[in-house]
C-alpha cells in the first residue's frame, strides 16, 4: 500500500515588483464592436454600441473614431436619432434631446411616463410626432413648446392614436397600429391617415393589416405586413392591391435610387416600384437578418441582429463589413498548437503566430454563431469549442472552416460539460451530471461511454495526454489508462481518495500540480497523480487562485490581483503586482496563460498580454523536438468535377508557412506533368484558406491530378475535365 507523502515547507515572500513596465499587450485579438444602431448625423455615419460603455463612434476618412468628447459624450446609449434638414430629434439614455439648428445647441428633455427610448418619430415641418414603445400611443412635440401632447383621431379627446411605423410625405403622414390596441385583437391592425400635417386624422377603413413596414415612392403607399404581405395604395392610402405571390419577410425597407430593399431575413430588391423582387444571393452577408438599413451619401449600410454593420458601395449587390474594432474583451482559453497560439475570447477564435505579439481572427464562420465561447480543443483537423455556460458546443472537422452545433439533446442552464478528449476521430465527452458520451465519427452520433472498464455514470475528474497516444484519466476510484488512442482501456486503483486530479489540476512531464484554491494550498505528485506532496504555499489569504503554469522546474500561479513565481518549485515565491487597469477603470486580473518559447502569454478580461520569462526572473529552457512535426493541408473536392473550362478547390493550409501557387501541379493520370503556366490562380480568402483554381479550358478531355505540396504534406486531388 503506498502512502501519501506530505512535507511542509516554509516559503518566503520576497518584496513587491511592479508589473506595469515590463508587460506589453497583444496587438488584438480585435472584435467587431457589437452596435445598437446605426444613423446619419449631418451627412456623416454614425454608431452606438450595444454593451455596457454605450460609446458612440464616428467613420470619417476611412477610419473610425471614438467621441470621447462633444455632444454623445456620457449620455448613454443611441435608441433613435432623426434628422430632417436642421431639425433634429434624438433619443439617448433616459433623455430626449431637440435642436433646430443643425445640432449646434441642444434642448434636453426628460422622457414621458417613464419611457426611457423612443424608436417611432417623424418630423413634419417643424412638429415631432413621436412614440415610446408599442404600449405608449402617439405623442407631438411642437417648437417652442416643452410639453409633450397626445394625439387623438379625433376632438373628442378619447380615441388616442397608436403608431408602431410613423412616414411622411408632404402634407401626409402615416401612422401604422401593429396591433388594434381597442379591440384588442392582435390579429387587427389599424392605420391612421392625416391629410394636414398631423392637425386631425382619421381611421382608415379599406386596411385592417398588421402593418410592420411603410414606405412612400412614386406616388405609391408601400405597406409591409406581419403575414409577409405586401399591399399597395395609388392613392394615399384610400384603396388597396395585393399580390398573393408575393412573400417578403421585411423588418426594415428603404428606397435608393429607383431600388427598394425590403429586408428581412434576406435582401429583397424591386427595380420596377414593387412590380417584381429579385433576392439578393451569396452578396456577403452571411444571411444575417436586418435589424435596419439607412442610405448615407452614396453609400447603403446595414445593420444584423447580431449587431455586425455592413456598406455596400454598389447598389447593394456586395456587402463589406464596416462596423468598430475593440481589443477589450475577455478572453479564455489558450492553447498551442505546433507553433501557433489559439484563444478563444467573445465569438471566435483568434490566432497568433509571433508567440502572443499579435492576434488574428481564425474562424470568421464561427464569429455568426453569436454565442460566447470559452475552452478550446484541438486535435489535428478537429476544433471543439465550449461555450461560456458550458451546456452546448461547436465542432469543426475541417480546420475550423465550418461549425455544427451540439448539445447532445441537453436543454438546461445549468453546466454539465467536462473534459473533452480528442482521440483521431473518436470524441470523449465527460459530464458528471448527465453521464459520459462517445463519438466514433467525430460528432456526428453519440452513445453513453461504457465498457467492460468503464459505467457510463463514472466521474471522470480530469485527463491528461502524455503522448500521441497514451492518456490518463482520473477519478475517486482510480487512473484509467489507455495506450492506444481510447481502443481500449485499463483500470489502475490507487489508494490515496484525499488529494485527487481535478480541473485545477497541472501536469509537466511526470509532475502533476493541483490546486487547492479554497485553503490555498498547492500540491505536487512525481508519479503522475499516485501520490502527493504538499508544498506548504503560504500566500496571502484574501486572494483568489485562478491559474498554475509548470514551466521546467519554475511555478507561475496567477491570482485575482497579483502573479507569483518559484524557481525552486514552490519552495520560495516572489510576487509580481499587476497595476494594470482595463478601460473601464476596472483591475485588470489575468486568466489563463501559457509560456510560449521565451515568453509568457495570458489571457485576461481586457484583451491578451504578455512579458519575457527573463523580466520574470525565469530561466529559458530550449527543448528539441525528436521527431518532425507535421503541418497542417486539408482539401476538399474539385468543384465542378467533371470541368469543362474551370475548377476550384477549396484547401486549407499551415498558418506558418507560406502558400503560393508555386506550390501547385498538374499531372494526367499517367504521371506527366501539364504545363500550366499561367493557368493556376491561388485566391486567398484569409491567411490560412483560399481557392486554388485552374483554368482548363485549353486542356484536353481526361483525368487530371492536381498536386498541392506544402510543408511536409503534399495532396493530389483528381479532377475530370471533359
Amino acid at each position: 500500500m503506498k502512502k501519501t507523502v506530505v512535507m511542509i515547507l516554509l516559503t518566503i515572500i520576497s518584496p513587491i515588483v511592479s508589473l506595469s513596465n515590463i508587460w506589453e499587450k497583444a496587438d488584438g485579438p480585435n472584435k467587431y464592436v457589437l452596435l445598437y444602431k446605426i444613423f446619419t448625423y449631418n451627412d456623416e455615419f454614425y454608431v452606438t454600441e450595444n454593451s455596457g460603455l454605450e460609446k458612440t463612434y464616428k467613420y470619417n476618412d476611412n477610419s473610425w473614431s471614438k467621441l470621447d468628447t462633444g455632444f454623445f459624450y456620457n449620455k448613454g446609449m443611441v435608441f433613435h436619432f432623426d434628422q430632417k434638414g436642421e431639425i433634429i430629434f434624438a433619443s439617448i439614455g433616459k433623455k430626449m434631446y431637440l435642436s433646430y439648428d443643425a445640432g449646434k445647441s441642444w434642448k434636453e428633455f426628460d422622457t414621458l411616463d417613464g419611457n426611457t427610448r423612443y424608436k417611432t418619430v417623424a418630423i413634419v415641418d417643424s412638429t415631432i410626432f413621436l412614440q415610446a414603445n408599442e404600449f405608449a400611443c402617439l405623442h407631438k412635440l411642437e417648437k417652442g413648446s416643452d410639453t409633450l401632447e397626445k394625439v387623438y383621431l379625433s376632438d373628442s379627446k378619447v380615441d388616442s392614436i397608436y403608431a408602431d411605423k410613423i412616414i411622411s410625405n408632404g402634407d401626409y403622414i402615416f401612422a401604422a397600429d401593429l396591433r388594434d390596441h381597442f379591440s384588442g385583437v392582435d390579429s387587427d391592425g389599424k392605420l391612421y391617415i392625416s391629410k394636414d400635417k398631423g392637425k386631425s386624422w382619421q381611421l382608415s377603413q379599406s386596411i385592417n393589416q398588421q402593418i410592420k413596414n411603410l414606405l412612400f415612392l412614386d406616388n405609391t403607399l408601400f405597406a409591409f405586413t406581419s403575414d409577409n404581405g405586401l399591399y399597395l395604395s395609388k392613392d394615399k392610402g384610400e384603396t388597396w392591391t395585393t399580390d398573393t405571390t408575393v412573400n417578403l419577410h421585411v423588418t426594415q425597407v428603404v428606397s435608393y435610387k429607383n431600388k427598394i430593399f425590403a429586408c428581412g431575413n434576406q435582401i429583397n430588391i424591386s427595380t420596377d416600384n414593387g412590380k417584381s423582387w429579385n433576392i439578393s444571393k451569396n452578396n456577403g452577408l452571411d444571411n444575417q437578418t436586418c435589424k435596419d438599413i439607412i442610405v448615407n451619401k452614396d453609400t447603403l449600410y446595414y445593420l444584423t441582429y447580431s449587431s455586425i454593420a455592413y456598406y455596400s458601395i454598389d447598389g447593394g449587390m456586395q456587402w463589406k463589413r464596416r462596423s468598430p474594432l475593440t481589443d477589450h474583451f475577455a478572453h479564455r482559453s489558450i492553447v498551442k498548437e505546433r507553433d501557433t497560439l489559439f484563444s478563444t475570447g467573445g465569438l471566435t477564435i483568434n490566432f497568433s503566430s509571433n508567440n502572443g505579439k499579435s492576434w488574428g481572427m481564425y474562424s470568421d464562420s464561427l464569429y455568426y454563431k453569436n454565442t460566447l465561447l470559452n475552452e478550446l480543443i484541438i486535435e489535428d483537423s478537429i476544433f471543439i469549442v465550449v461555450n461560456d455556460r458550458f451546456t452546448s458546443f461547436y465542432i469543426s472537422t475541417d480546420y475550423g472552416k465550418s461549425w455544427r452545433y451540439e448539445n447532445l439533446g441537453k436543454q438546461t442552464s445549468e453546466s454539465w460539460i467536462g473534459d473533452i478528449i480528442i482521440m483521431d476521430n473518436r470524441i470523449l465527452l465527460t459530464s458528471t451530471l448527465f453521464g459520459n458520451y462517445y463519438s466514433v465519427d467525430a460528432g456526428l452520433n453519440w452513445e453513453f461511454f461504457e465498457n467492460e472498464v468503464f459505467d457510463k455514470d463514472l466521474n471522470i475528474d480530469k485527463y491528461f495526454r502524455l503522448s500521441d497516444s497514451d492518456l490518463i484519466l482520473y477519478s475517486k476510484e482510480g487512473l484509467y489508462k489507455t495506450y492506444d488512442n481510447g481502443i481500449s482501456w485499463e483500470f489502475e486503483k490507487t489508494e490515496n481518495k484525499e488529494k485527487m486530479v481535478h480541473s485545477y489540476s497541472y501536469r509537466e512531464g511526470v509532475n502533476i500540480y493541483t490546486m487547492d484554491f479554497i485553503n490555498h494550498q498547492l500540491f505536487k505528485s512525481t508519479d503522475l497523480g499516485r501520490t502527493w506532496i504538499d508544498l506548504g504555499v503560504n500566500i496571502e489569504s484574501d486572494l483568489y487562485w485562478l491559474h498554475l503554469i509548470p514551466y521546467y522546474g519554475s511555478l507561475i500561479l496567477l491570482t485575482n490581483t497579483n502573479v507569483f513565481v518559484s524557481n525552486n518549485d514552490g519552495k520560495d515565491w516572489k510576487k509580481y503586482e499587476v497595476d494594470l487597469l482595463m478601460p473601464n477603470g476596472k483591475v485588470l486580473y489575468f486568466y489563463r496563460g501559457i509560456v510560449s518559447d521565451e515568453y509568457l502569454v495570458l489571457s485576461s478580461e481586457s484583451g491578451i498580454w504578455r512579458a519575457k520569462l527573463s523580466d520574470l526572473g525565469i530561466e529559458v529552457k530550449s527543448s528539441v523536438e525528436s521527431e518532425i512535426e507535421r503541418n497542417y493541408l486539408y482539401t476538399y473536392p474539385p468543384y465542378p468535377n467533371p470541368a469543362k473550362s474551370e475548377v476550384k478547390v477549396l484547401f486549407y493550409w499551415d498558418i506558418n508557412i507560406p502558400m503560393t501557387a508555386d506550390d501547385i501541379s498538374i499531372y494526367d493520370i499517367t504521371g506527366k506533368k501539364i504545363d500550366a503556366i499561367g493557368k493556376i490562380s491561388l485566391v486567398k480568402l484569409e491567411s490560412h484558406y483560399g481557392n486554388l483554381i485552374w483554368d482548363c479550358s485549353s486542356a484536353q478531355p481526361g483525368i487530371y491530378l492536381i498536386n498541392i505540396k506544402h510543408g511536409t504534406e503534399e495532396k493530389a486531388v483528381k479532377v475530370v475535365v471533359e
